[in-house]
């Protein structure tokens, strides 16, 4: 049979007879559960520092490794060696050279944009990890029966007033945990990429190649014609 009596005095066991009699107090208890509750402590803490500085390391290597701008001029030998006059294989070199630049704006753009979710997913992980981790400690420091001196905590909303008064701290961590890790899941952020052209903004002049009329063919030479005039393009400084 158990008796029961306050928290400050100690619970005793009435056994058969013959049998020792066993005291159990809420000293006892905590010291018993003291090592579990070290144990959670240092594990959750020796986790959380070490999977923040693997995420902000692969953050930090992803923001390094943005892509590299290619001027290989084998890549254009095609269009190149269609042009039968200096100006029209200036023009074509134009071109390439602003679709190469226009595709790197573009890559470094969305890398950017990649960037700033990752760390938008850094920072809500962090929030998680340490709303789960206030849970955990509370939820030991309620197992472990902790008990200090009643704290009120009260806050208003609007309309809405809250207020939380316990002698428990393990139940105030859990609240704020859970609150945390609340907030973090209900958080939506918003990231958008707006493709705008940055070299190749439609004023540029290509070289010409009109239509062939059905039936007609036309002579290789009308589909080269330079264009923009030799007489806006920079005269080649002599070797």
């Amino acid at each position: 049979m158990l008796k029961e009596v306050s928290s400050a005095e100690p619970i005793v066991q009435e056994n058969k007879p013959g049998q020792p009699r066993i005291e159990r107090t809420p000293q006892r208890w905590q010291e018993r559960l003291l090592p579990i509750m070290v144990g959670l402590l240092v594990g959750l803490s020796i986790f959380f520092f070490v999977a923040t500085y693997q995420q902000m390391t692969y953050l930090h290597q992803s923001i390094l490794q943005f892509p590299g701008l290619d001027l290989n001029p084998s890549s254009g030998e095609i269009l190149i060696a269609n042009a039968e006059t200096f100006n029209d294989q200036l023009v074509a070199r134009r071109l390439e050279i602003l679709a190469k630049m226009e595709a790197y704006v573009v890559e470094r753009r969305y890398h950017q944009a990649s960037v700033l979710l990752m760390s938008g997913l850094w920072v809500r992980y962090l929030g998680f990890m340490t709303g789960m981790i206030l849970a955990f400690v509370g939820a030991s420091f309620v197992l472990g029966k902790l008990r200090e001196p009643p704290l009120e905590i009260a806050s208003k909303w609007t309309t809405l007033d809250l207020s939380l008064r316990s002698a428990s701290p393990g139940i105030v961590l859990v609240i704020f945990g859970v609150i945390l890790m609340f907030a973090t899941i209900m958080d939506r952020d918003l990231y958008e990429v707006q493709d705008v052209p940055t070299y190749l903004t439609g004023r540029e002049t290509p070289i010409a190649r009109p239509v062939e009329p059905q039936g007609t063919t036309l002579p290789p030479e009308a589909f080269l014609t330079p264009l923009p005039p030799a007489s806006e393009l920079p005269t080649p400084a002599s070797p």
